[in-house]
Parts: structure tokens; sequence; C-alpha cells
């Protein structure tokens, strides 16, 4: 950075302080006071890597490529296995556990929770109810042969 920028944000700040009484609303506390260039060039930035030579970089860099690699050849990390989306049934009997679960509860966000379950379950059997086919009578039995 340019010693032409830092005065010119040095004299910034300064106005700013001028401006704004930092102090008077709490922002700028005599303990937690940091001179401009701890602000503009935190030390825990100015930490280089110093310990390993250019091969042993390259060689790390190209085995995690080839891990990333490997591992979209195999369909992804099975570490994060998915669990199997739960049934209408299960999705009903959770909600019907927490509907009386919260039955004794007195407070307002039960009452939202009952009408939201209550909401679930009527929107859940409509869906199951919509995905049915149509059938008729003569469906469930075979058919005479002569």
């Amino acid at each position: 950075m340019s010693t032409k920028t830092l005065e010119t944000l040095k004299a910034g700040l300064a106005k700013l302080k001028k401006q704004v009484k930092v102090e008077a609303i709490g922002v700028l506390q005599p303990h937690n006071r940091m001179d401009l260039d701890e602000i503009l060039n935190p030390q825990n930035e100015n930490v280089m890597y110093d310990n390993g030579t250019d091969q042993e970089i390259y060689d790390a860099v190209m085995a995690r490529r080839e891990a990333e690699g490997d591992m979209e050849g195999n369909g992804g990390d099975d570490s994060d296995d998915v669990e199997a989306r739960p049934s209408c049934q299960e999705a009903l009997l959770a909600a019907s556990t927490l509907r009386s679960f919260i039955s004794d509860i007195d407070e307002p966000f039960a009452r939202k929770l009952e009408a939201v379950l209550s909401s679930f379950g009527q929107q859940t059997r409509l869906d199951e109810f919509s995905s049915l086919k149509p059938s008729v009578i003569s469906d469930y039995f075979a058919p005479c042969s002569s």
C-alpha cells in the first residue's frame, strides 16, 4: 500500500472520528483501540507458508486432484449416506405423535403447531388420495373361464 493511500486513510479516519463520536457510541473504547496499521494489516494474515519444497507442494496438489477424480468416478463420497425419505404412513405417525405431545401445552406456539400439523395431515392424505389409480370391482376377481 502506498504512503499516499495510507495518509489518505489516516486523514479519513481522523475526520470520521471528529464527525461521529465513536467513543460515545461504544464502538471504540480505550481497552479495544487499534492502530490503523493493525486494522489494515492484521498480524495473522502476514504468515506465509514456508515449510515445504516446491515438489512437496506439487505432490500434495496432485494427490488431492487424483482423490477428487476417484471420488467422481466412484459416484461420490460414500460417507454422506442419505437417509431414505420416510413413507407417508411414517410422516403421519410422526405428526400424530407431535400432536399428542403438544396437546397438554397451553402456549400460542403449541396451537400454531397443532394447526400446521393438521394442515400437513390433510394435505398428505389428499396427495396420497390423488395419486391413487381408479379401479373397478372386476379388477379384483379373476375372469371365469368356461
